[in-house]
């Protein structure tokens, strides 16, 4: 199997911003119900605060999850991101799924500075309006930041 990670040191790097999208098992529809990303939301949460990870933006869409995070202390990521999508995969058993929601692997980029952060999170905010889910950031319920305003950030108004 090729290798898709960079060393496992560069995941532990504090403060290092990484660009993630986890996409779901055979493309499957997985956070079409709200009630099931509200309480993935809520887990993505507790979660960030829990190891201390810091979520500059994050979108649910329905086959995947974008999130743009770094670690605040000597954690790595990917044992995070393996966790989260643990927990993730038990609630949505609750909710009718089975098996696992999730590829094994996951996508990654590394952030270089703070200009190309506030790209890749404009872009996770974006996403469904690209994907004409909705004509409007603001009011599409599944996308956010832990870190930023949004309506700030990208001046969404109205």
């Amino acid at each position: 199997m090729k290798k898709i990670r960079l060393p496992r040191e560069l995941y532990e790097i504090k403060h290092q911003p990484c660009a993630i999208t986890i996409c779901s098992n055979k493309k499957r529809t997985i956070f079409n119900d709200i009630q099931f990303i509200e309480g993935a939301l809520k887990i993505l949460e507790m979660e960030s605060n829990s190891h201390n990870i810091a979520v500059y933006g994050f979108c649910f869409m329905p086959d995947h999850l974008h999130l743009v995070i770094a670690t605040r202390l000597d954690y790595n990521l990917i044992d995070w991101i393996g966790g989260l999508k643990g927990k993730l995969t038990k609630l949505s058993w609750d909710f009718g799924y089975t098996g696992a929601i999730f590829q094994k692997r996951f996508y990654d980029h590394i952030i270089r500075d703070e200009a190309n952060l506030l790209h890749h999170v404009k872009y996770v905010l974006d996403n469904p309006v690209r994907k004409n889910l909705e004509n409007h950031r603001r009011i599409f319920p599944f996308v956010g930041s832990f870190i930023y305003d949004i309506e700030e950030l990208t001046g969404a108004g109205g």
